[in-house]
């Protein structure tokens, strides 16, 4: 009896590390509920990426470049994420960072009430001088190097947000993007309170293996800083250092833009801020 004892344990045994494979994959394909950073450069979305990436509720901190043409790309989103961290999922939100018209709407592939989005916006004339700088900073031989071609960008893009914000309806939550550097804490409540997180998330984080990977994220120094710094008034909220004037008319035409957007936003959307 004791020989059979024994030979049952070890099958026992053999059964469950057999099975700790499929219960590690089937948790990992458990449904999870999805949240969209939708902005555009410059917008301090890394920031927030990472700000929200530290809470255990929230797997991701970065920009996947996904554009969700078919239901493979919510699987890829997964894997993407699982990759950047180095850890199994484990939160109910995937975090995805978009900020790019050629991406699709995740909406599509997934019932709209597991799909929470927050979209925020930064002023036109800090945010062309902060394209402008990165152009340069790269080189200088980038299309967004010119303040026509950046404006281009910047207002497609709000036109998109916009779009975005109208379809996804009160599911959406939008905040002036300036209102990280300057109010993170109550910000970060009203986003927990928004997406129902146990906690509030704290203005620190610590820097993942894809921090400050151009493409993924913010490329800047600043983004290694693990922690939402102040405001730099003389030389722009990231630091990016004041170039030549702006011609008036591209200024004028973004500004034109931001503030239809922002109305539009602040009708269809939950303000957060």
């Amino acid at each position: 009896m004791r020989g059979m004892a024994l030979l049952h344990d070890t099958a026992s045994a053999g059964a469950e590390l057999r099975l700790r494979p499929l219960g590690a994959a089937w948790r990992a394909a458990a449904p999870r509920d999805y949240l969209l950073l939708l902005s555009h450069m410059r917008s301090y979305s890394s920031l927030l990426a990472h700000l929200l990436g530290a809470s255990p509720e929230v797997d991701g901190y970065g920009e996947t470049q996904l554009r969700y043409r078919s239901p493979l790309d919510l699987l890829r989103l997964r894997w993407d994420i699982r990759r950047s961290t180095g850890a199994p999922l484990q939160g109910r939100w995937l975090l995805d960072k978009q900020l790019h018209n050629r991406i699709h709407a995740i909406d599509r592939w997934v019932p709209a009430q597991r799909v929470r989005a927050l979209i925020f916006i930064r002023e036109p004339g800090p945010t062309l001088n902060s394209l402008l700088a990165l152009a340069q900073a790269n080189g200088g031989g980038q299309p967004l190097a010119d303040p026509q071609r950046a404006c281009d960008y910047y207002v497609s893009r709000l036109h998109r947000l916009r779009e975005d914000g109208e379809r996804l309806g009160r599911r959406a939550g939008v905040f002036d993007a300036e209102q990280l550097l300057r109010q993170p804490e109550p910000l970060l409540a009203a986003i927990a309170g928004f997406l129902g997180l146990r906690e509030v998330p704290a203005a620190s984080y610590r820097p993942g293996r894809r921090t400050g990977e151009d493409g993924y994220g913010d490329p800047s120094p600043r983004i290694q800083a693990g922690r939402v710094l102040a405001p730099r008034q003389a030389a722009g909220d990231d630091g990016a250092p004041d170039g030549p004037p702006l011609p008036a008319e591209v200024l004028a035409e973004a500004r034109a833009a931001w503030q239809r957007c922002r109305a539009a936003l602040w009708r269809c959307a939950t303000p957060l801020g």
